[in-house]
């Protein structure tokens, strides 16, 4: 467990909150414009959206300053805008209606374009922040 400064533990709640909002609100815009399709592509798109983030932020940050932004986008924009819960949900949905190809397909793209943009946001991350963060 990391050990947590003053602010860090002041602000973490609040930052969390402010971000998880942002990203719900966010998540909600992009589904609601996007529409309904066989495939959720709008789903897909915030999922692999949050996960590239992620990968930014994969680094343990060695400021409070740099703590309270990992809390507020990571923990909380990400984790409002980013949920598995509908890729289960959309997955049960397509194996009901008979649609295991899209079903197949949904899954497999979420898992390796997933793994693949945390890979890429961390690639980014290494090249605008190349010192290693201790």
């Amino acid at each position: 467990m990391r050990a947590y400064g003053s602010s860090v533990l002041r602000y973490g709640p609040i930052v969390i909150a402010v971000g998880g909002a942002a990203g719900s609100g966010a998540r909600w815009l992009v589904i609601n414009q996007a529409g309904h399709h066989a495939f959720p592509w709008s789903t897909l798109a915030v999922n692999i959206v949050g996960a590239f983030i992620l990968g930014l932020l994969v680094h343990p940050a060695p400021t409070e300053q740099r703590e309270l932004i990992r809390l507020g986008v990571g923990v909380g924009f990400c984790g409002g805008l980013t949920t598995f819960s509908s890729v289960a949900l959309s997955l049960a949905e397509q194996l009901r209606d008979g649609r295991s190809a899209t079903a197949g397909s949904y899954l497999l793209a979420s898992v390796v374009v997933g793994v693949a943009a945390v890979a890429a946001g961390a690639m980014v991350r290494r090249l605008v922040d190349p010192e290693p963060v201790r």
